[in-house]
């Protein structure tokens, strides 16, 4: 019936046909835009949220992301906790201009 080959690329033979099944090769970029969201997240405890203004960089893991793998649900996460980080900059950046907030000790 099927047989599964170890390897980067493995090959399932079902019957006369052979069909290449991609081992987690698209998903580098799904991976690498959840672990930098979830970085970020985690570097906003220590330093009280200020690690947003990182948020940008791990946007841009999700838009390659976006281009280069599948939509799966480790895709769907690290895009939401990516859209939240940019939500908080959007949030500080807007709170800084109006005067409501401000950086440093007072």
């Amino acid at each position: 019936m099927g047989r599964l080959s170890p390897g980067r690329q493995s090959r399932v033979a079902t019957g006369d046909l052979e069909q290449p099944i991609a081992m987690g090769n698209e998903r580098r970029w799904s991976w690498a835009a959840l672990v930098g969201a979830s970085v970020v997240w985690l570097a906003g405890l220590p330093t009280w949220g200020l690690s947003v203004v990182f948020a940008p960089l791990t946007l841009l893991l999700s838009v390659a992301a976006w281009r280069r793998s599948h939509h799966d649900a480790v895709f769907w996460i690290g895009l939401a906790l990516n859209l939240l980080l940019v939500l908080g900059l959007l949030g500080l950046v807007v709170s800084l201009l109006t005067g409501e907030a401000s950086i440093g000790w007072e």
